[in-house]
């Protein structure tokens, strides 16, 4: 540190670091390894384990089961493809109620050594999309039926079959109730559940933490991982770059000529102000929901976040100006675009707005070897959004890097402070 030169940035606040340390205490703490293990011994990753649809087989979690699968899934092992012949790869360490488009699902964190056998090629081919879906292997004891309430193996009622109910006709699953142990998580090819995944996105905003809400959103944005390198890229795969800014996120929903926005972030400001400014755009007609980027200005210079918010709630801010940008294309005419590739979605979002094409974020396409190169055309001092052209992948590099410090003393001298 004596020889560091150059301007840092101090923030008294909670970030995402302080969240990824809280996830290192709770390995420690849930695991309790003969040796207390720090955030560069491991790798975290995390996985939609379960949800409260219905599965393959005709199953279901409900949602007062999740809280039980939670204490359920901690030290529990991590397996490849449910083969018990074999130990473990990664092992279960801390698990979480999210709801991720409209659904309530159990959100699964697991880790494993950098220095473990195949250890960086297990990264790999988790962040690169190849180990993509997971599976629980569990005991219970009552398989509830949905009609009836009683034990469906010894009702009349099938899984998958409609009966004639006091509410119309439904169809029968079953609940798993009296739920003992979870024997294990696994990669798998495909899971029983739709939509499971496994992600590096380890923080997520206060909103997706909360009970799913009576009018569900059909669709919410791809998450971006945050990486300080391009390692994780593939040299060989092809990439959109986009500058990024530091901005509020929204999502714009557009159906028969009406307009509803909502905050990707949580992030609170006065909704009618917003409304105000985004109705002036003459936004291209049709149903869809596009992502875009709420950018505050003073003249030429982009201004902080906590300015523009402070703007829209009607405070003394250094914003004169509000841009609005489309970064990317979430749905067209009821078509959910979250699973598909990067080109994909630019070709739509570009197509819709050909009339409109200064609304749009610039994207330039790159092999992975070149975008080194394109980050210095498109950067801004915030970093670059990275979106996969051949499949979903979303990256946001920034420039900004988080060093956890602790303040010991404080001393003031004329205005200037100096921390220890």
């Amino acid at each position: 540190m004596a020889e560091l030169i150059g301007k840092i940035t101090a923030s008294l606040i909670e970030t995402d670091q302080s969240e990824i340390s809280a996830l290192i205490e709770k390995l420690n703490t849930n695991i309790n390894p003969p040796e207390n293990i720090n955030l560069d011994d491991v790798h975290i990753r995390a996985m939609y384990i379960v949800s409260d649809r219905i599965n393959s087989y005709g199953g279901r979690f409900p949602a007062d089961e999740h809280d039980r699968l939670i204490e359920l899934l901690v030290d529990s092992p991590v397996l490849v493809g449910h083969r018990k012949d074999s130990l473990p790869i990664a092992r279960n360490f801390h698990a979480d109620r999210v709801v991720r488009d409209g659904v309530n699902w159990v959100k699964a964190y697991f880790y494993w050594l950098k220095s473990a056998e195949n250890g960086d090629d297990l990264q790999k081919n988790i962040d690169g999309g190849i180990y993509k879906e997971c599976s629980i292997s569990f005991i219970f004891s009552f398989p509830e039926c949905s009609i009836c309430k009683g034990d469906i193996r010894e009702c009349d009622h099938r899984p998958y079959e409609e009966y004639d109910t006091s509410d119309g006709k439904q169809r029968a699953y079953f609940n798993y109730r009296q739920i003992e142990k979870v024997l294990e998580t696994s990669l798998v090819y495909r899971g029983s559940v739709k939509d499971t995944s496994i992600t590096r996105e380890l923080v997520f905003s206060k909103e997706l933490h909360d009970s799913a809400p009576e009018e569900k959103c059909a669709y919410i944005p791809l998450s971006r991982a945050r990486i300080w390198d391009l390692s994780p890229l593939n040299v060989t795969h092809d990439y959109y770059v986009l500058p990024a800014y530091e901005s509020v996120p929204l999502l714009i929903d557009h159906v028969d000529d009406d307009i509803k926005i909502r905050s990707i972030t949580g992030t609170n400001f006065d909704t009618e102000s917003i409304s105000n400014k985004v109705n002036k755009i003459d936004w291209p007609s049709g149903n869809y929901t596009a992502e875009c980027r709420l950018i505050g200005y003073r003249g030429k210079q982009r201004q902080k976040v906590q300015e523009l918010v402070k703007h829209f709630n009607g405070e003394k801010s250094t914003v004169r100006r509000v841009d609005i940008k489309v970064a990317d294309m979430i749905s067209i005419d009821d078509e959910n675009l979250s699973v598909s590739s990067g080109k994909v979605r630019r070709d739509k979002l570009e197509e819709l707005f050909k009339d409109s094409a200064s609304l749009l974020l610039p994207a330039e396409k790159c092999e992975g070897g070149s975008v080194a190169e394109m980050i210095n055309r498109r950067g801004t001092r915030f970093g670059v959004e990275i979106l996969g052209y051949d499949d979903n992948s979303r990256y946001l590099l920034t420039h900004r890097k988080l060093i956890p410090g602790q303040i010991d003393s404080i001393d003031e001298d004329s205005g200037v402070f100096k921390c220890i």
